[in-house]
This record gives C-alpha cells, structure tokens and sequence, in this order.
C-alpha cells in the first residue's frame, strides 16, 4: 500500500464538480452530497459586527456568504464488506482549502474498518468559502496590506490572508463558525442514526476522526452529546485535543501572528466581551456546547467539568500527537488530559518518526521516500486510528 501513489492519484481525479468520482482500481467510489445549512443564525450579522467590508477582497459578513450555506460533502464509500452498522466522520484542520491531504486518510480508514468516511466541512472552509479567498494574486495583495497595516507582521501569506482578515476583526469568529459546523453535524448525524440519509441509510455508531482544530469540535460534540446521539461513538484525536490558551496557531499556512494573538485574548478575557455582545452571551449561555466551549478555552479553568466529561468517555477516546508538531504540541495535549495522572500515557500517544515533518504537512508527499519511511509512518497512524474505531 503506497501512500504517495495514494496521495497523486486520489488528488488527480477527485473534483467536487461531479456528483460521484469512481476509483475502480482501488474499488470504491466518491460521492458528493448536497447540503444545506439552515444554522444562519448562528452567525454575527451585520449589524452585529460592526465592521465596514471591503468588496474588493470579497470577505463580506458572515451570513451573506451563500457558499457557506450550500454546499457539498464526499463521502468515501469501497466494495468491502463492513459491518454496515457504523460510519466515521472527518473533521479536518484550521484554514484548509481543499480535500488533496485528507483523501488518503479516508481511504485507509475505510479500508482498514469497512466502515463509510464522510469528510465535512467546517464553516468557511475547503468548498464552503468564495473562491476569491483561494486566489494567490488576490489574497497576495490582501496579505501585503496586513503587512503594511501591522509592521513586523509574521506567519503572513496569501494562503491565510482572508482567514486572518476576518478572524482579526471578528474574533468570536472562532466561535459562532464552529458552532454553526456543530449544529450542521448534528443534522447531518441525526439523518445517519434515523435511517433517513439519502445513501447510507441507517448507521448505528457515528465515529470521529478529527485532526487539529477538528479535534477540538470532536471533543465539544462528545462533550454535549446532543440528543444523545453520541453515547456511544468513538473517536481518534490526531494533532489536536488541548485547550486553546495552550495551542500555537501562528503559522503561514494557519493564521498570522496578528490573528492567532487576536483569538487568544479575545477569548482569555472572554467575560469582559459577554457584558458588551448579548448575541455571543446568547450563544455562550444558552446553547448546550457552550459551557463545554469555555472548558477548551484555558487548561487551568472548568477543569472539572472538562475532566468530569473525558472520564466519561473511558476508552471510547483515543488522542494520537507528534513529537515534532509545534502547532499543537503533545506536551500542551497531555497538559489537557493531565488529571487522569497515570492514565494520561496510555490516553496520548506520543508517536515520532525519522523525516522532516511539521503539523501542516505530517506526510509530505512532494519528498522522496526510496526507504519507505513515510509510507510506515502513515501506515502506523492509520492502522492505530482504525484498531481503535473498528
């Protein structure tokens, strides 16, 4: 099994443009399926914003972007017999702008578990933003005016030019787009566990795979189960699982240095924003993530209610974390799940692997693998992460 060969050809021929993508040489078959997100008003109007937008670069309110209303989501599905009873979810990183890393990692669970991937989503993410936020030339010259506007900007570029922007006037951003992707999973599990799913039908256990910042919104949806859908999924943690305060988002392909910090003390000085926003003390209050939100904002605060939850999911969590990531390092990951003291080692696992690599780009595909290093150490992570979900 070649991950490399894996990575080109699944990135040559997948498009979101068809309705169905087939791989007959790997025996399975990408579907993309239509949907709609009916959780608008989540997000902050306007009004509520309270920033004047630029047409130029068209990043535009929050509720005024139809592509994030309306989109699609593939579904990996192979010939292999599977137990029929389960899916997986995957839930990808911070500011990614296309499925090309994510389809080997489906393709492996599936073939490893049988079971359906679905990779969803985020809000303005991947497929789910305008295009114009994908343009180098565009975001290039966006880019230059974040440098002039902040001098001495770092972690800069056109790739995180338009999530920086908007981050940097909206903070809470953060927030309101993960609780509206919250929201949009659950309807979307509530078809799979209701048989009312317009290809797979009924599905018994929704599991989870979330990498990065998609390891967090894993972590709150366990966290709330809602309406008790969850009680008895499973789901690997890769790169991700700490709270924010410890996490280190800066990085030219992430956010620039001028967003990360504008999120970290947006959000450590959180109640101070609540007694002037009644529309994210709304959502903070009386929406059922949002305690559990505020759990994953600062490692010394909610503690027990954090802790009071993971204990609850014994061995249906398993958190997977690199040695040399500096996103998200696994010392901050064991700092979150410190309080289960000499069950923490067996909990995060430390894994290490003889190559260059860093958070963004864990199994670079553009390097030369003669020695096959890669190839085992993505072999490693996946057969791990499908043990556990199988």
């Amino acid at each position: 099994m070649s991950y490399k060969r894996d990575y080109n050809k699944l990135k040559e021929h997948f498009t979101l443009k068809d309705n169905r993508v087939d791989f007959p040489e790997y025996d399975l078959t990408i579907y993309n399926l239509p949907f709609e997100s009916n959780n608008n008003e989540l997000l902050p109007s306007e009004e509520a914003e309270n920033t004047i937008y630029s047409d130029a670069y068209h990043l535009y309110p929050d509720n005024r972007i139809q592509e994030n209303r309306h989109f699609s989501y593939p579904i990996l599905i192979g010939y292999k017999a599977g137990n029929g009873k389960e899916a997986i979810i995957l839930l990808h990183g911070l500011n990614e702008r296309d499925w090309n890393k994510y389809l080997p990692w489906a393709k492996a669970l599936h073939e490893r578990t049988g079971q359906p991937v679905i990779l969803f989503p985020i809000s303005f993410h991947v497929n789910r933003c305008p295009s114009n936020w994908k343009d180098p030339r565009l975001m290039s010259k966006l880019a230059k005016e974040r440098k002039d506007r902040y001098p001495g900007l770092s972690c800069v570029s056109f790739v995180n030019a338009a999530i920086s922007e908007r981050i940097d006037k909206v903070p809470k951003r953060f927030y309101t787009s993960g609780l509206e992707t919250f929201y949009d999973l659950v309807a979307l599990i509530r078809q799979l566990k209701s048989g009312t799913h317009p290809l797979l039908g009924k599905i018994n256990r929704v599991n989870f795979f979330g990498y990065s910042i998609g390891a967090l919104l894993v972590e709150i949806l366990l966290m709330t189960n809602p309406e008790n859908l969850l009680k008895n999924s499973k789901a690997v943690l890769f790169c991700g699982g700490t709270t924010i305060d410890r996490m280190q988002g800066a990085s030219r392909f992430i956010l620039d240095k001028e967003a990360f910090d504008a999120v970290k003390n947006y959000f450590s000085s959180l109640d101070k924003h609540l007694a002037g926003d009644k529309h994210l003390s709304m959502l903070l209050k009386d929406f059922k993530p949002g305690p559990y939100f505020r759990s994953m904002i600062h490692s010394m605060k909610l503690r027990k209610l954090r802790n009071q939850k993971f204990s609850a999911m014994g061995n249906r969590l398993m958190v997977l974390s690199m040695f040399k990531d500096r996103v998200i390092p696994p010392s901050s990951i064991i700092n979150t799940f410190s309080a289960f003291s000499n069950k923490v080692e067996g909990l995060v696992r430390v894994l290490d692997f003889p190559y260059s690599y860093t958070h963004e780009n864990l199994f670079p595909a553009d390097k030369p693998d003669k020695e096959g290093i890669i190839n085992r150490a993505f072999n490693k992570v996946f057969n791990d992460a499908a043990i556990h979900l199988f």
